[in-house]
């Protein structure tokens, strides 16, 4: 999730339903947040992070299902990536750590709730700490926290999966089970993605302002516990997790589609891709 440009007027997308909502929001924050900062004083793991995304999504209208279940022990989660909205439901479903920019953390408040969810952030840019900060998502790996990773490593137009950035699969080892999470917003897609020429404050009041639900659907993917890290075996892997999100007409692939076969129309993954 980055900053973008936003040239078009905020004034005419203030309604009521933003001020309720954003009053609500603020409402629960300071009403759990107490608690969290005592847990976190006690050195005590805390629920409050998933209670609060979790609570922002449905303030926000967001109504999330889920499809399977969520692997156990030490999990990565590989999930596509459209809106912000993702970052509340791998939260507040999955109660899920994240991978997310460096410069993410100076945004205000944005910042400081992302680091009450231990959130990593890494200099995607720096190649030189790229060694540092495998180490670090791999340690988070090895704590009972999932975590989880928006490989394509920018928000999409919802039809197609872009390339995966293989630094940010890097710290996948024997041992950690990777599960894809394909987020579905059906017929709200449109409404939701978030466009590069559309900047971050424009859509988030958009989103929140808007009234009515969106239902989107969390299907949790079978999972796959890679064997080995040699270099050569990561193509491979990550082709076989962007196969899993090639679902009926609404993905196509953009990029090396090398071992890929296309998906049947009536099935959301193809066995022979998982399995490959």
């Amino acid at each position: 999730m980055t900053a973008r440009p936003d040239p078009a007027p905020l004034l005419p997308l203030v309604t009521v339903t933003l001020v309720v909502r954003i009053i609500a929001m603020l409402a629960l924050l300071l009403g759990i947040l107490p608690l969290h900062l005592f847990l976190r004083a006690i050195r005590r793991p805390s629920p409050v992070p998933r209670i609060f995304l979790s609570g922002v999504t449905r303030i926000c209208g967001i109504h999330p299902t889920v499809i399977g279940t969520p692997s156990s022990g030490p999990v990565l989660y590989l999930a596509n990536h459209l809106s912000w909205i993702d970052i509340l439901l791998m939260g507040g479903v999955l109660d899920a750590r994240f991978v997310a920019k460096a410069e993410i953390a100076r945004w205000p408040l944005i910042g400081f709730l992302a680091r009450q969810n231990r959130t990593i952030f890494v200099e995607r840019e720096a190649r030189r700490d790229v060694r540092a900060q495998t180490d670090t998502v791999a340690s988070a790996l090895a704590r009972p926290q999932p975590v989880a990773i928006f490989p394509e490593g920018t928000t999409g137009e919802g039809y197609a999966v872009a390339p995966f950035r293989a630094s940010l699969l890097a710290a996948v080892t024997p041992g950690v089970t990777v599960q894809p999470v394909a987020i579905d917003y059906g017929p709200c897609m449109a409404l939701v993605r978030w466009p590069k020429t559309e900047g971050a404050p424009h859509n988030a009041m958009r989103l929140i302002g808007r009234r009515g639900t969106i239902p989107v659907t969390l299907t949790l993917l079978p999972p796959s516990a890679p064997t080995r890290t040699a270099r050569r075996s990561r193509p491979r892997l990550m082709r076989r997790w962007q196969g899993c999100w090639m679902r009926r007409d609404r993905f196509r692939f953009r990029g090396d589609v090398r071992g890929l076969r296309l998906i049947s129309r009536n099935r959301l993954f193809r066995k022979d891709i998982l399995q490959s």
